[in-house]
């Protein structure tokens, strides 16, 4: 991988399995850590899911496909300030801008 313009070396998982999604708190994400997910995600369903289907797992191939499937925001709790991190919420910021609006 390149940052700031000095190539530095990185790793690949050796083992792939989904993050599990109760204990993912999608408010106080930025978009680059959740986009980070679905793509891990994104891999480990094909490389685990071909696997699966090979060996005639389907249920198992099931499962994975429904623990692999993307987040999306939702677009109600959504942060302002996704790209930095910081988690103040979009109802939060609406309801200051109703409160200081009359």
């Amino acid at each position: 991988n390149r940052f700031n313009d000095v190539d530095y070396y990185t790793f690949d998982p050796i083992c792939y399995f989904p993050v599990q999604r109760k204990l993912i708190d999608e408010t106080i994400m930025s978009d680059r850590q959740i986009n980070w997910i679905n793509d891990y995600h994104k891999k480990t369903a094909k490389r685990v899911g071909d696997e699966l289907k090979k060996q005639g797992k389907m249920k198992q191939y099931d499962w994975l496909m429904e623990q692999t499937k993307p987040i999306v925001r939702n677009v109600a709790t959504t942060n302002v300030a996704t790209t930095t991190g910081k988690s103040i919420s979009f109802i939060f910021v609406s309801a200051l801008i109703a409160h200081f609006s009359f």
